[in-house]
């Protein structure tokens, strides 16, 4: 997650100063506007949310996450194998889930990306654990886009995209379910963000952001277009510098990673063929 100090030392960087006491003090007024609105989010999302997997997307995500802990993508049920009907898999697959390659088995079709997150979490602090995955993302889409609209503005203008991020009425009720409408916005705003830097480090981070937004959202792939031409517009400004070509490959590179692990996760496990 994108710390506060790290917002406070961007947000201090734009902006030319109008007084020696007017511009800190707005400066401050942001930060604090931006804290507020994050620490709302993640109260919201784990004070209102719904703590089940009470629909067939969450069923879906959860039950994936604890497939993955247990090492396997394949859910048996003998009796989908036992009963005398013509594809009996189907009868037994909820949705979210689709006939294996062998009889009585059952595998996820949902994308992978959030069950990952959810399953770390869940190693870490049990099967609750996954419905702190959109609270905590949350949080971190609203940090991302103030950061994000501080870069491209000024600190004002992080501080009221955070706000109405935070406020927005679609935000908050997909907020409120382990569903990956918000982890998928956050993880493309923090690639958006981490692709604006301007080391190798902030490079990794998209490149990395990107694939599991990919992961998350495969079907939103075209959206890694705007970070992939902002680095290479960066680049061909200035052709003699390494650097920006090498960021420029490390963030297509790892977000390329993404789009094999989808082909590899739905071809070699979840299509029956």
């Amino acid at each position: 997650m994108i710390p506060f100090a790290r917002i406070g030392s961007v947000m201090s960087a734009h902006d030319a100063p109008l007084s020696s006491t007017a511009v800190p003090l707005e400066r401050r007024a942001a930060l604090v506007v931006v804290a507020v609105a994050t620490v709302w989010v993640g109260i919201a999302g784990l004070r209102w949310g719904t703590w089940s997997a009470g629909s067939a997307d969450a069923s879906g995500y959860i039950s994936q996450s604890a497939l993955w802990l247990d090492g396997t993508l394949v859910e048996r049920v003998p009796l989908a194998a036992s009963v005398p009907w013509a594809n009996a898999g189907w009868t037994f697959a909820p949705l979210g889930y689709r006939p294996g390659v062998e009889p009585g088995t059952l595998v996820p079709v949902y994308p992978v990306g959030l069950p990952l997150v959810m399953a770390a979490l869940r190693g870490v602090g049990g099967a609750d654990a996954v419905f702190v995955a959109v609270p905590v993302l949350g949080m971190m889409a609203v940090l991302a886009t103030a950061l994000l609209a501080t870069r491209m503005a000024s600190a004002s203008a992080g501080a009221v995209a955070a706000l109405l991020l935070a406020t927005s009425p679609t935000f908050l009720f997909s907020l409120m379910w382990p569903m990956s409408d918000v982890p998928a916005a956050a993880l493309w705003v923090l690639g958006l963000v981490l692709a604006t830097g301007t080391g190798l480090p902030s490079a990794i981070g998209a490149g990395l952001a990107i694939a599991l937004a990919v992961l998350t959202r495969p079907n939103l792939v075209l959206v890694a277009l705007a970070p992939g031409a902002f680095l290479l517009w960066r680049a061909m400004r200035a052709p003699a510098d390494r650097r920006a070509w090498t960021r420029l490959l490390v963030t297509s590179g790892l977000g390329a990673a993404g789009c094999l692990g989808v082909a590899a996760v739905h071809t070699v496990r979840t299509d029956p063929r």
